[in-house]
């Protein structure tokens, strides 16, 4: 589910998804349900609005987003050591 902020910022970035958009007028949310094939975009922008937007549904994306946040988690952890040592 998409606040009102998540659903203009992906119409302006993803035109092509806007028919797989649905107001929801019972929550005032949009819900936008869709096959993706590259995972890389959409995650993303998820990301970049986590106080915005509610997955439903797709375990598989979910499990995906836990990955990309711990590989980006283990990465800085990477990186601190070396930033410190200057």
């Amino acid at each position: 589910m998409l606040n009102l902020r998540a659903y203009v910022i992906l119409k302006e970035e993803y035109p092509m998804v806007i028919p797989h958009i649905k107001l929801d007028n019972k929550n005032k949310t949009y819900r936008l349900v869709l096959e993706v094939n590259n995972p890389k975009p959409i995650t993303r922008f998820v990301l970049g609005l986590l106080d915005e937007i509610t997955i439903l549904g797709s375990e598989e994306f979910l499990n995906h987003l836990r990955d990309s946040v711990s590989q980006l988690i283990q990465n800085n952890k990477e990186v601190r050591p070396k930033l410190n040592k200057k």
